[in-house]
């Protein structure tokens, strides 16, 4: 084998070798997020006992559910793996759709503060470690990678434009 097919070689398997650590290791750890937080009635603003909150995996349509709330209106959903989900509050009087979207982190999250009321529900951030909320109009994972491939082949059209030896002048001296 000469050196330079030695070079590519050792260089493909460290690639693949990354890749795949940070592909797996997630999966090693295990370890799933912990979202908790408190439901409360908007108008006053009381504890409410009986409601299920649930997450919902947009990209997988996955579901984890908590128990229903106790009469201090706590819930807790740890069933989870760390990602992005919706928050649905389901009560007695119908389901609630929160108007953003939830970014977990394995371990404990900061808890939050669902206030209902008719028209919809609102979480609040409250004190707490780790986790971030998201605001909405977040782009789905494939309109990210769109744009990311278009701007790769402007940028690669330019660069050929540029160097190219059609022109009787050449790009620099």
């Amino acid at each position: 084998m000469s050196l330079e097919l030695c070079r590519r070689f050792t260089a493909t398997t460290v690639i693949f070798a990354v890749i795949a650590f940070v592909v797996v290791s997630p999966a090693w750890a295990g370890t799933n997020a912990v979202f908790t937080g408190k439901v409360l009635e908007s108008d006053p603003p009381t504890p409410m006992a009986g409601v299920v909150i649930t997450l919902v995996d947009p990209s997988s349509e996955k579901t984890f559910s908590s128990e229903e709330t106790d009469d201090d209106g706590l819930f807790r959903v740890d069933s989870a793996p760390a990602g992005s989900y919706r928050v649905v509050a389901e009560t007695p009087q119908g389901a609630y759709l929160a108007s953003d979207a939830v970014d977990l982190s394995a371990g404990d999250n900061r808890p939050v503060s669902l206030s209902l009321n008719g028209a919809a529900p609102n979480y609040q951030s409250t004190s707490g470690a780790g986790g971030q909320q998201t605001k909405g109009g977040s782009l789905p994972t494939w309109a990210k990678w769109v744009i990311v491939g278009g701007i790769v082949v402007i940028g690669a059209a330019a660069v050929a434009s540029v160097t190219s030896d059609d022109d009787e002048t050449p790009a620099s001296p």
